[in-house]
C-alpha cells in the first residue's frame, strides 16, 4: 500500500552580519529567522486500490484412470466460476449431451462412458462412470492452481482394490508444504462400497480449501414395469453395478489465524460478469473489524453492520463480494465469499460434437455426491453461518472465496439475494 510522506523543509543557519558605520563599529540586528507555520498533514492510512488488471484463468486439469489409459479433461472457467472452456482427450466418439455454465457432460456413442464436469459456488468437480471398478484402476492426478496466485499444484493417485475387491486409493505426497493428506475413509454396504480421500490446503493468509477423491461401486438401479414388478434383471443373475470416480476441489474457507499475524492490509480482485476488473482493498484490524474499504469500479456500494465485522460490496444485483472477520481467543478467521452470478453467461466451447437431444435430469446423484464430498473436505462447517446472517446480521458478511456457497447468507436484503444461486 502506497502513503504518502511529508517531511518538515530544513531551515537555514543563522548569520549575525556586522558593518562598520563612521568611525568606530556598530553592530548591526540579527536577521530574523521565519518561523514555518504551515500544518503538519497525518498520514493517509487508506488503502490504496491499483488499478485492477484481468486476472488470467489457470486451466485445471484432471487426468482420470479410464480403460487402462488416461482420460484428461482441461476445465478453464471464467466470470463467477462459470465453464468457459472444457476440453476431453481423447475426444473420439465422444459427444456433448449438455454444456451449460454449470455443467458439461460427455458421452460416448453407445452410453457406456460418462464424463460429467461442474463448476459451481466455488467447487469444481470432475466424475467419470463406468460398468466396473477395473475400467477405473491406475494411475490419475489434478493440477490446478488452489488460490489463484499463479503456483499450480499437481495431486498424483492411484485407483486400486482392496484384500476384498473393494475400491482403494493411495495419494503421493503433493510436495506444497501446506498439503495435508488425510486418512482414506472405506465404506462398505452390500454390494455397495467406496473410497475417499481429502488434501488440504492451507495458505499463509489464513484461507483453506479441499481436494477429494472418491471412487464408488454401487448397484444399478433396477427399472420396474408398469405394475411395479421387476423383470429387466434376472433375479438370479449377479447384481449389474457401476463404477463412479470424482475429483472435487472444495470452495475456499478462512481459518483462524493469530490477531498480530492476521492483521493489515488485504485485497481480493475478480472479474465481473461482463469481465471487468474488479477489485477490493481493506484493512483487518487486530481486534477483528474491517476499515477503509475501497472498492473498484467506484460504481460500487458498501456497506458494513454495526460492528464493523461484516461487509457487503456490491456492484449490481448478482454481482457482489462478502467480507467476514470473526475474532476468538486471538485469533481471526477472514472469509471473503465471491457472489458473482452471471445469469447471462454464455454457454461453453467444447472440443467435441454437441448433441441437441441432450439429458438434463441425469444430475441429481452426482449433486448429492458432490454436496457429501464437500462435507468430507471438511467444508460443511461454513453452512452454519445460515443463520446467523438471515436472522441476525442481515447477511452483510462473506464466506470464503467462492465458497460460503452452501448457505444462503441474504438476509440483509430482504432474502432475496439467496435466490441469486
Amino acid at each position: 500500500m502506497n502513503r504518502m510522506k511529508w517531511s518538515a523543509g530544513t531551515l537555514a543557519s543563522a548569520i549575525l552580519l556586522f558593518a562598520g558605520l563612521g568611525v568606530g563599529a556598530a553592530h548591526a540586528a540579527p536577521s530574523t529567522v521565519p518561523v514555518d507555520t504551515t500544518p503538519t498533514l497525518p498520514v493517509d492510512t487508506t488503502p490504496t486500490v491499483p488499478a485492477p488488471s484481468v486476472p488470467v484463468p489457470t486451466p485445471a486439469q484432471f487426468s482420470l484412470p479410464f480403460m487402462g489409459a488416461a482420460l484428461t479433461v482441461t476445465v478453464t472457467t471464467g466470470p463467477g466460476g462459470n465453464l468457459a472452456d472444457v476440453a476431453i482427450t481423447p475426444a473420439d466418439g465422444m459427444v456433448a449431451t449438455k454444456a451449460s455454465p454449470r455443467a458439461v457432460v460427455f458421452t460416448n456413442a453407445d452410453g457406456s462412458v460418462k464424463v460429467s464436469v461442474k463448476s459451481k459456488h466455488g467447487t469444481q468437480s470432475v466424475s467419470a462412470k463406468a460398468g466396473s471398478l477395473a475400467a477405473l484402476q491406475g494411475p490419475g492426478s489434478w493440477t490446478g492452481d488452489i488460490f489463484a496466485v499463479g503456483a499450480p499444484v499437481t495431486v498424483a493417485y492411484t485407483v486400486g482394490t482392496t484384500a476384498d475387491g473393494g475400491p482403494e486409493l493411495t495419494v503421493d505426497n503433493p510436495g506444497d508444504p501446506s498439503a495435508v493428506v488425510g486418512e482414506v475413509q472405506h465404506r462398505s454396504e452390500g454390494a455397495e462400497s467406496s473410497a475417499r480421500v481429502s488434501i488440504t490446503f492451507t495458505s499463509a493468509d489464513g484461507q483453506s480449501r479441499s481436494l477429494t477423491i472418491s471412487v464408488k461401486v454401487e448397484p444399478v438401479e433396477d427399472e420396474s414395469d408398469d405394475d411395479g414388478t421387476s423383470s429387466s434383471i434376472d433375479p438370479a443373475a449377479p447384481p449389474v453395478v457401476e463404477a463412479s470416480l470424482r475429483i472435487t476441489l472444495s470452495r475456499v474457507r478462512g481459518v483462524p489465524v493469530a490477531a498480530d499475524i492476521a492483521a493489515g492490509p488485504k485485497t481480493w480482485t475478480g472479474l465481473l460478469c461482463d469481465a471487468t476488473p474488479a477489485s477490493i482493498a481493506y484493512v483487518l484490524n487486530a481486534d477483528g473489524t474491517v476499515s477503509d474499504v475501497v472498492a473498484t469500479p467506484a460504481s460500487a456500494t458498501v456497506r458494513a453492520d454495526s460492528n464493523n465485522t461484516k461487509v457487503d460490496v456490491r456492484w449490481g444485483d448478482h454481482e457482489r463480494v462478502r467480507i467476514r472477520s470473526r475474532l476468538n481467543d486471538g485469533q481471526i478467521t477472514v472469509n471473503v465469499e465471491d457472489r458473482i452470478r452471471c445469469k447471462d453467461a454464455a454457454d461453453p466451447t467444447v472440443n467435441v460434437p454437441t448433441s441437441v437431444d441432450a439429458s438434463n435430469g441425469d444430475d441429481d446423484g452426482d449433486d448429492r455426491d458432490e454436496q457429501e464430498a464437500d462435507d468430507h473436505g471438511g467444508d460443511s462447517h461454513g453452512d452454519d453461518d445460515q443463520g446467523d446472517d438471515e436472522q441476525h446480521s442481515g447477511g452483510n458478511h462473506g464466506g470464503g472465496n467462492g465458497g460460503g456457497e452452501g448457505g444462503n447468507h441474504g438476509g440483509g436484503h430482504g432474502g432475496g439475494d439467496g435466490q441469486d444461486d
